[in-house]
């Protein structure tokens, strides 16, 4: 739970084609990444006396941590066991290190070390094997400290518990230079197409395109930049002072661009730049491909079970078709998702995705995940619960997955 945003490769419109170019080339080619955890994210920290309190999010942080039993108050019931259990396992871990351990690896309040749990009693989407506590670093709300994070992982082997795994992240790295030849060669012909070059940021790009949609709507160059300049943050008029300045544009062709909605800008955007948000998706898919989660003994089945729960929720939505039972929206949210995924065989890896770090910014690649996240998520949370449960083999269900 770093406080810091993490950016999918296409969501940064900051970066410049040139540093793209060379992060892909990195990431081809053995830059280190981490494991991304479909889990239940926490932070926590010791304080001076031994003692582990914990946080969800940073207002939390800002007070200096709390009991977990507070912290787990707004939850639901059904998974405070969990955490309450793994509390305790992070507490062992704290008693096994001295005062003076304690003092440089949390040496004010502010620093906290970023970790999830994935337990076989409370699953996500992802069906991990056994109960794990994975660390991930310890930052203070600023800086990603590995100094104070590598005197915490050393105390890793001074304790151990018979329920819960406590480790540190999983590494991974890649080796697949063409993958990333193709994806560059794909960005420069959009760039081309654009005329820009390797000092230009994806903002260019994006603003290049929004320019030229605005136009099909409505011919006009300073109406169609002042746009453009707003979905940039180069600068941008409010509606109220569009409308007013731009007396002779329809309207609603005023509102649809216009209207600072946040969600109504990163759909603009995104259809925009479809090309390159669906180059670089392609790519993540490519690098990811065949990845072994360390946290999963048997990776093609639960892979396996990934695809069938994907089956299974098809059958239900098809069924509430029938039925009368499946709302517009939901139909909608699912064939949305369904087409981002294309085919079920496109789930190729067990793992989320991983993280990693680019000149100082937090970057992922989850692949297929959050396409099938969200296809699972379409009919609610219970009925997601229900099929991971079922396809999971818990509560006395088959988990046979014939995909």
């Amino acid at each position: 739970m770093s406080k810091k945003h993490i950016y999918h490769l296409y969501e940064n419109y900051d970066i410049t084609f040139g540093q793209l170019f060379q992060l892909v080339e990195k990431l081809c080619s053995g830059l280190e990444t981490t494991e991304k955890i479909d889990g239940q994210a926490l932070s926590f920290r010791v304080d001076t006396e031994g003692k582990v309190l914990f946080a969800r999010n940073k207002t939390q942080q800002s007070a200096g941590g709390k009991d977990i039993k507070e912290v787990i108050s707004s939850l639901s019931p059904a998974i405070h066991d969990v955490f309450l259990s793994a509390s305790s396992v992070l507490q062992q871990l704290a008693n096994a290190m001295t005062l003076d351990e304690i003092a440089m690896c949390f040496p004010s309040q502010d620093y906290f070390c970023n970790f999830e749990i994935v337990s076989e009693n409370k699953r996500n989407v992802i069906m991990y094997d056994g109960n794990n506590i994975v660390l991930h670093n310890i930052d203070n709300g600023t800086d990603t400290r590995d100094d104070c994070f590598r005197i915490l992982l050393s105390a890793l082997s001074r304790f151990s518990d018979p329920y819960w795994n406590v480790s540190g992240p999983s590494i991974i790295s890649f080796d697949n230079k063409a993958l990333g030849e193709k994806a560059i060669d794909t960005i420069s012909s959009i760039m081309s197409e654009a005329a820009l070059d390797e000092s230009d940021r994806v903002s260019d790009l994006v603003h290049r395109r929004i320019f030229d949609n605005v136009l099909l709507d409505f011919d006009n160059s300073n109406f169609a930049i002042d746009i453009a300049d707003k979905y940039t943050g180069s600068a941008g008029k409010n509606l109220r002072e569009l409308k007013k300045q731009y007396t002779f544009i329809p309207v609603e062709t005023i509102e649809k661009w216009g209207r600072s909605n946040k969600t109504k800008i990163r759909k603009n955007i995104a259809e925009a730049i479809h090309d390159y948000i669906t180059c670089l998706d392609s790519f993540g898919r490519g690098l990811l491909k065949d990845v072994r989660s360390a946290f999963i003994d048997d990776n093609e089945k639960t892979i396996q079970q990934i695809r069938y729960a994907i089956n299974m929720i098809g059958n239900d939505v098809f069924s509430g078709i029938i039925n009368d039972t499946v709302t517009k929206k939901q139909l909608k949210h699912y064939e949305k998702n369904l087409r981002k995924l294309g085919h079920t065989s496109h789930i190729n890896t067990a793992i989320e995705g991983t993280v990693f770090v680019f000149n100082n910014t937090l970057f992922k690649i989850t692949g297929c995940f959050a396409s099938y996240n969200q296809i699972l998520g379409c009919l609610g949370f219970d009925k997601k619960d229900e099929i991971i449960n079922h396809v999971g083999g818990k509560n006395g269900h088959s988990s046979r997955c014939n995909v």
